[in-house]
């Protein structure tokens, strides 16, 4: 099944999540792209930290809670 295209966060971060978390449930397999977005890297804008955002971490978490079949693509 084929649930959403694209969910970026923060929308409203808990809605989004809310969300994420729904349509988890009705899929067979999640595909969850996780990582840097575009602001976070590239000239003159290096993260000294090298940690998923802490949204990022929250979200693969209520996802994997609700569904065991979550394929993650780290960027």
């Amino acid at each position: 099944t084929c649930g959403q295209t694209a969910m970026r966060l923060p929308a409203s971060e808990s809605e989004s999540i809310d969300e994420a978390v729904t349509l988890a449930k009705q899929a067979d397999v999640v595909v969850l792209v996780l990582g840097e977005t575009s602001d976070m890297s590239g000239e003159a804008a290096s993260r000294s930290d090298i940690r998923l955002p802490q949204e990022q971490i929250e979200l693969f978490d209520e996802v994997r809670k609700a569904n065991e079949h979550v394929v993650v693509v780290l960027l």
